[in-house]
């Protein structure tokens, strides 16, 4: 496919959107309106702090290698640093696991194709939101919130173990960013960052609100309801979770682990200003979510 006949498609994509848009500018405007307060509300609060913390992490932690490190490395046939993203990235959400790793590369601790492996695996939802608000508000189970992070996770470490490269193949990185005479933290840098990511999460939340508002209103609820699990994972998890348990969890386990087109975009904001690849990344996702429903489908006899 040709550079003109990509701008072909997305210039018509993109006007199919205005004119989609305009003609349900109401509830496209509801869904923005309910999603910004959101942003406000609960996702700020809940995820500022750690894309602060895992930069201070990501500084302090610069020449000591975390504990598990070893073993990580062994595992997955990444560099002992990766651990740090794995760890965020599974305790605190996206898109800290791919903040995280883009950090590890531009500090000089992982190449590029670690990077980008890195990201595929730390590129998951947090407890918090799987278990509050999927399980505990959706399926009224925060028992059932903790088997689909549970699920999140075994199907990332698997997909982990099955990519793992044979050799280790040295790429050269990027001039180091930080002082390497003083060592000296830079707080003031670091939340600059922390609060340009947030601004881009924002950003692609509600950007992704409006166009999962539009499956809704113009396709059959069955294609509805799998268009929205592709572009947004709280709206997925939603209409997963309104539908019978055999059909609702292997799609909310879905929704949850592939994470939709706005986290993926999250991530993506992350690693391209550095250069790393986010096709990894991306079929890793897809894969990911893939592994996830198959085990929801394993699990449904212990449920019913």
């Amino acid at each position: 496919m040709t550079a003109t006949t990509k701008k072909h498609l997305v210039l018509g994509g993109t006007l199919l959107l205005l004119f989609s848009f305009l003609a349900f500018a109401a509830p496209i405007s509801e869904a923005v309106g309910k999603t910004l307060a959101l942003c406000g509300g609960s996702i700020i609060p809940s995820l500022f702090p750690y894309l602060v913390l895992s930069g201070l992490l990501v500084a302090a932690s610069d020449g000591i290698h975390m504990p598990g490190g070893r073993l990580f490395s062994r595992v997955f046939g990444l560099p002992r640093d990766g651990i740090t993203a794995f760890i965020l990235g599974a305790t605190c959400g996206f898109p800290v696991g791919a903040k995280t790793a883009a950090e590890l590369y531009r500090s000089g601790r992982l190449s590029r194709d670690e990077a980008a492996s890195c990201a595929a695996l730390s590129a998951n939802t947090g407890p918090a939101f799987a278990v509050a608000a999927i399980g505990g508000a959706l399926f009224e189970s925060t028992s059932i919130g903790w088997l689909l992070y549970g699920m999140q996770i075994l199907s990332a470490i698997l997909l982990g173990v099955l990519a793992r490269p044979r050799e280790h193949r040295v790429v050269p990185s990027p001039p180091v960013s930080r002082a390497a005479d003083g060592g000296d933290i830079d707080l003031p840098g670091i939340v600059s960052r922390a609060s340009l990511s947030m601004l881009s999460v924002c950003g692609s939340i509600l950007f992704f609100s409006a166009l999962a508002a539009l499956p809704t209103l113009l396709l059959p609820r069955a294609i509805a309801i799998c268009v929205t699990a592709l572009l947004e994972v709280s709206n997925g998890a939603t209409e997963g979770a309104a539908l019978p348990l055999p059909l609702g969890l292997p799609l909310t386990a879905f929704a949850l682990s592939f994470s939709g087109l706005s986290v993926l975009l999250q991530s993506a904001a992350e690693l391209t200003p550095s250069g790393i690849p986010v096709a990894p990344l991306m079929r890793r996702k897809l894969l990911q979510g893939a592994l996830s429903a198959l085990l929801a489908l394993g699990a449904l006899p212990f449920l019913t």
